[in-house]
């Protein structure tokens, strides 16, 4: 393939470690990973594909973003999966040319076990090649910036693909409590771990920064909102209500008449959706429902649980051919809180045990990103929350239950209530 020629030419292994970004996102080998694009004619429409395989090759059939993300019919193609599997292979040959190239490049290693992650391999001691076997590879971490930070966070990760909550959470705890000392480059990658522990301080400190993630707003409103956000995103509720009509207040002193619309639609509309689990189903900010989960949050502060569950066995019924895999956990939380909201806790337990089933197959962004930390722990918590505390229950979900109470155990070895 091009691909395996690049390799083949590749003049260093730094060349082909900035090659590499662009490699993984083309290859479409991470679970979710979808091609975006717009509409030539006026007006402008977003549209977004997950990859489909023709013969032995990727193809695209763009539907409107509104719809892929909404989940509408169609928007999983019946071959899916058979494409992911396609892209991983192809991965798995680059990066096996890539460490066949360069056997002593620490970049080459990491590359390495993300690859043969995404394959599955994620088993210590499995007969073959593993990934935590390609991380001990990478001895080196002090001579690329952050790269420590990401090997912390791999480790973390394929530990929690084995369902072995104690370890990960052993690795994120050290992590985030060694990180004071490291340049702020280092510690950025460590928030989300931080998040997963339950380490909210830490969490949003790490997480801090606000000049890029908050353009447009002043410094006031953007400390005060990314406070709000990774609360919510946490399920730290104690206090959100008040910090919102700070927010309100300040925003709307900061800004023209003109503009102040327009900053509420972009910035707090979906840090108030974030807050519902923890504010109600009736604490809408005075916006009007926009996306699918607002009608069902309407419906049920209207009491009509008869109409949200309807809304959600129809979002669900549209996923058909995707595994729950394909779901951002901070998503998956939410719409399972909602369920058991709608009164369906039995569907609601049937989700999050099946997602859990297959923590295997989570996305690479999971200890990336806050909100997607935050919800696998907001998650296996809920399940545990609303697993019956008498009567039969899976195996798949008294594991699960056992696996939660390792996320509340404080050091003294005490479960928290």
């Amino acid at each position: 393939t091009a691909y395996q020629r690049a390799v083949d030419l590749a003049p260093t292994s730094e060349w082909l470690a900035a090659l590499f970004g662009p490699v993984l996102s083309t290859t479409y080998a991470q679970n979710g990973r979808m091609r975006a694009g717009w509409a030539l004619n006026a007006p402008a429409i977003a549209y977004l594909s997950l990859p489909s395989l023709k013969a032995d090759t990727l193809a695209f059939f763009p539907l409107p973003a509104a719809a892929v993300l909404s989940s509408a019919d169609g928007s999983v193609p019946p071959n899916w999966l058979a494409a992911l599997r396609r892209a991983r292979i192809t991965l798995l040959e680059i990066t096996g040319q890539w460490v066949g190239r360069f056997p002593k490049s620490t970049e080459a290693w990491l590359v390495r076990a993300t690859a043969l992650e995404l394959s599955g391999r994620i088993e210590r001691g499995a007969i073959g090649e593993s990934a935590d076997a390609a991380l001990d590879r990478v001895s080196d971490t002090s001579a690329v910036s952050g790269l420590q930070s990401r090997v912390t966070v791999a480790r973390a990760r394929l530990a929690m693909r084995r369902a072995d909550v104690v370890e990960a959470l052993r690795i994120a705890k050290q992590a985030a409590g060694s990180a004071a000392g490291r340049p702020p480059k280092d510690r950025a990658p460590l928030g989300a771990l931080a998040a997963f522990a339950g380490d909210t301080a830490l969490s949003t400190a790490f997480s801090r920064n606000l000049a890029d993630d908050y353009t447009g707003l002043s410094l006031g409103v953007a400390e005060l909102l990314h406070r709000f956000q990774s609360s919510a995103v946490q399920g730290v509720c104690a206090g959100l209500a008040e910090q919102m009509i700070a927010i309100e207040n300040q925003l709307k002193n900061s800004s023209s008449t003109s503009e102040l619309d327009s900053l509420r639609q972009r910035w707090l509309r979906p840090a108030y959706r974030n807050a519902v689990p923890c504010l109600s189903v009736r604490f809408t900010g005075g916006f009007s429902p926009k996306v699918p989960l607002d009608f069902v949050f309407a419906a049920i502060a209207k009491g009509d649980r008869k109409a949200a569950r309807a809304m959600l066995d129809d979002l669900q019924a549209s996923r058909k051919g995707a595994s729950l895999s394909a779901l951002s956990w901070d998503y998956l939380y939410t719409e399972s809180w909602a369920l058991a909201e709608a009164g369906d806790t039995a569907h609601a337990r049937t989700q999050l045990t099946g997602a859990l089933d297959d923590i295997a197959s989570m996305s690479m962004y999971t200890f990336d990103l806050v909100p997607q930390a935050a919800g696998l722990r907001r998650a296996i918590l809920l399940l545990r929350d609303i697993s019956p505390k008498s009567g039969t229950v899976s195996l798949t979900e008294s594991r699960w239950v056992q696996r939660a109470n390792a996320l509340l155990t404080n050091s003294k070895g005490e479960i928290s209530k």
